[in-house]
């Protein structure tokens, strides 16, 4: 998926906050501009990788939810 320029996306990665999961939130984080929410039922695991995730960009955001 592309991010157009100037066209700020909002992408849910929706489950895992490890593994898959994770590492599709990197690639959308690596688009500079990209708003990322990744959900999770392991309240700690989901803020270790919030954190993780925040040294690559600061738009990411954990939300802790049983889909």
């Amino acid at each position: 998926m592309r991010n157009h320029e100037g066209t700020r996306q909002v992408v849910l990665v929706i489950g895992r906050n490890s593994g898959i999961g994770k590492g599709v939130a990197k690639k959308f984080l690596a688009n500079t501009g990209n708003q990322v929410i990744i959900t999770g039922t392991n309240l700690q695991k989901g803020m270790d990788a919030q954190g993780e995730l925040r040294q690559i960009s600061e738009h990411v955001k954990f939300h802790q939810m049983e889909v």
